[in-house]
């Protein structure tokens, strides 16, 4: 994929665009993290300032994944 640079935010919110869409279904791309504790403090907010979409979270405790997802907006939650 060839990025084109251009300055500013314009030009980062062009280059995010381009590089979180499928290229195959041209549809955003989706992520769903394992684990609440590094992935909630860490994962959830590096894959969203890149433009991807926090499909759901999984815990092994669920009231985790629900506290979790709550302090995010998440809706799917899942456990074992």
């Amino acid at each position: 994929m060839s990025i084109m640079t251009r300055k500013g935010a314009a030009g980062r919110a062009e280059r995010v665009a381009r590089e979180t869409e499928s290229p195959m279904t041209g549809k955003s791309l989706r992520v769903g993290v394992l684990g609440v504790g590094f992935g909630s403090v860490v994962h959830i907010p590096a894959f969203r300032s890149e433009g991807w979409e926090v499909a759901g979270v999984w815990s092994r405790r669920r009231e985790r994944a629900e506290e979790r997802a709550a302090e995010h907006g998440i809706d799917a939650v899942h456990d074992d």
